[in-house]
């Protein structure tokens, strides 16, 4: 349908489920995330304590599921779900 999207796909299996994970570097997630959650007419000081905050959550969701993995409790093979909540 005509949608394209930015990083590398991988299918994962992980108990019996399969997994379709997007890769993406974490400015190409930033930019994807502020596309979409940030209207364009914001003034600039919003729009830079957006990133500041989505890229807080983003290395804050990364740490904590190395720290799983490191543990062997990682059950996802993902950090960070689409979506809002």
């Amino acid at each position: 349908k005509g949608i394209s999207y930015d990083g590398v796909f991988s299918l994962t299996k992980v108990k019996d489920i399969a997994y379709l994970v997007n890769h993406l570097d974490l400015e190409e997630y930033l930019m994807s995330v502020l596309r979409y959650e940030s209207i364009p007419g914001w003034p600039d000081e919003i729009q830079k304590a957006l990133c500041i905050a989505v890229r807080s959550y983003a290395i804050s969701k990364i740490l904590e599921q190395r720290e799983q993995r490191e543990r062997n409790r990682a059950t996802y093979p993902y950090d960070i779900k689409n979506t809002n909540a």
